[in-house]
């Protein structure tokens, strides 16, 4: 996926992302590291395979929101985790103010 498609993607749903309740700002980025911790179950041997396994951060949507809510957000304030194949990585900044 190109940088120019996920801008396109960026430009045509910003607005009605900034709509939704606790977002505060949309921006571009890199889709976040895998965690480094083993998952339950899995082999911690420190194998190459398994380093090659780790998926190559890819460009995202990054949409910041003023705080962490639970599970119990309406439908319409509700971020999805990719638009138009785009994956969207959620994060928390608080609120954004200009200095």
């Amino acid at each position: 996926m190109s940088l120019e498609y996920v801008r396109k993607v960026k430009a045509k749903y910003e607005a009605a992302l900034l709509r939704k309740a606790n977002v505060v700002s949309v921006g571009i980025g890199l889709t976040p590291p895998p965690s480094s911790a083993p998952s339950k179950g899995e082999n911690t041997s420190g194998s190459a395979a398994s380093a090659e396994q780790q998926p190559e951060p890819r460009p995202c949507l990054i949409v910041n929101v003023r705080q962490a809510v639970s599970q119990n957000v309406p439908e319409e304030d509700r971020i999805p985790d990719q638009i138009e194949g785009v994956p969207v990585s959620i994060r928390v900044t608080g609120d954004v103010r200009a200095l």
